[in-house]
């Protein structure tokens, strides 16, 4: 029996659907198959240093870790929990599917794979310091005695960011008035996915408008009470909101009888105290471990009196950019 020591780095963001989620790398056969042998396995999350303006320590930390092995059949042959980020899995030799979890749930019940990548993960999961973050498959062919082995997750939500508020109201009555950012919100959230992330939502969160719920403090941000803004005057802290993906492109749908539909950023403002909403759809699918990003919104006039109707295109457009991170730009707004 050989006692090797094989490092293998190993990386993995969860792109759209289209992509392949396995990634699978090209091992040699093994020879020890069913041979004793120990995985040691560090874990690190897919963060990307160039995001600006995040607090890491909130959404790259990882509390705890699940590790499975499966066999090539399926079957379980290994499973071990640790708080931390690092861990020794006892196993047998010979080509394996791995799957890491971090500040998941237990999932200790599930012995196969096909049960554990359909098991359901809710964006009720997570809170400010604990993101669910899974790693995918990763085929790895464990040799007899010690493997060491780095793995990267990435977090299961997306991220909406709203990076600078102005009030750039563009008519003179405006200007003078009293105009204070009330709160900022997601709608249409969806809910839940399977931890492998090719289930469709089947529960959403604030369907059509904001409704008090366990996530609120992922989906719902009151600027500290609100936030009183005179004309051309900025709020240019970042401010970051949490959604489960959602597969979804109907921009057009507003109002009526739920049924799924885009995911949507809603600015609430009072002028002279009147309440007016800023709903802002995200026309394009939310992705796991994306970032999608407004640099500026410019608040031009008064805005909707309904939550779940947009302005109109002439008060709100941008543009859609796509960079690394999975960081998503959506430019800069005016309304």
């Amino acid at each position: 029996m050989k006692n090797t020591r094989t490092a293998i780095i190993l990386g993995l963001c969860l792109l759209a659907a289209s992509c392949d989620k396995t990634q699978s790398l090209q091992y040699p056969e093994s020879t020890d198959d069913g041979a004793q042998a120990v995985l040691a396995l560090t874990v690190t999350d897919s963060y990307y240093s160039k995001a600006s303006g995040v607090n890491p320590s909130e959404e790259k930390r990882i509390n705890d870790i699940q590790v499975f092995l499966f066999s090539a059949d399926g079957s379980l042959d290994a499973y071990q929990a640790v708080q931390g980020t690092a861990i020794q899995v006892r196993c047998t030799s010979g080509p394996k599917r791995l799957y890491v979890f971090a500040n998941a749930p237990s999932l200790s019940g599930y012995a196969a794979e096909s049960a554990l990548k359909s098991a359901v993960t809710r964006l009720s999961d997570n809170y400010a310091g604990a993101f669910v973050m899974a790693s995918g498959l990763k085929e790895v062919n464990v040799s007899a005695g010690d493997n060491s082995l780095a793995v990267v997750v990435s977090r299961v939500a997306a991220r909406v960011e709203i990076a600078r508020i102005t009030n750039a109201m563009s008519s003179a009555q405006h200007q003078g008035k009293a105009f204070k950012v009330l709160a900022a919100y997601l709608t249409n959230v969806a809910a839940n996915t399977s931890l492998d992330l090719s289930a469709l939502p089947t529960d959403y969160y604030n369907k059509m408008g904001f409704h008090s719920s366990e996530v609120d403090a992922l989906v719902y941000d009151n600027y500290s009470g609100g936030i009183q803004l005179s004309w051309q005057q900025s709020i240019s802290d970042p401010h970051y909101l949490y959604a489960y993906p959602n597969p979804s492109t109907d921009a057009s749908t507003n109002g009526g009888s739920w049924s799924p539909r885009s995911t949507k950023l809603v600015i609430k403002a009072s002028l002279d105290g009147a309440v007016y909403y800023y709903p802002i759809v995200i026309a394009t699918p939310l992705v796991s471990n994306k970032s999608y990003r407004i640099e500026e919104l410019k608040i031009t006039r008064p805005g909707s009196i309904s939550e779940d109707i947009p302005v109109s295109i002439a008060d709100c457009t941008f543009t859609l950019t796509v960079s690394d991170w999975s960081q998503q730009s959506l430019g800069t707004v005016e309304i």
